[in-house]
């Protein structure tokens, strides 16, 4: 796998452990230092080759999320189907059984809150 990497351009580090498996991390009681030492590795790795805007925990990086606009049950009326299908698709949700407009009015207020 190594030399797989190193032929498609990807930084490789590899350290072979005597009489380990190759998944020892998975075994530490039976590999303790392997494993620790491994991990040790990885994380130093990571931080090589990582920017450092991707390293930041998740919930230090500012989320981009899109202001939804309201409607009244009039405007939603007022949209083609075509929108208000769209609408739901945008939230992950199917418009299977809005027979009637009004269903799918009743789905778009539902799941866009």
């Amino acid at each position: 796998m190594a030399a797989l990497c190193s032929r498609a351009g990807v930084r490789v580090e590899l350290q072979l452990y005597p009489q380990a498996t190759h998944a020892f991390q998975a075994l530490p009681l039976i590999h303790p230092y392997a494993a620790e030492d491994s991990l040790v590795r990885v994380v130093h790795f990571l931080d090589s080759v990582w920017p450092e805007e991707v390293q930041q925990p998740l919930q230090q990086q500012p989320l981009q999320q899109q202001q939804q606009q309201t409607y009244s049950v009039d405007e939603l009326h007022a949209l083609p189907v075509r929108e208000l299908r769209a609408m739901l698709r945008e939230q992950g949700v199917s418009a299977e059984g809005c027979v009637e407009k009004r269903d799918l009015v009743n789905a778009v207020r539902h799941f866009r809150g």
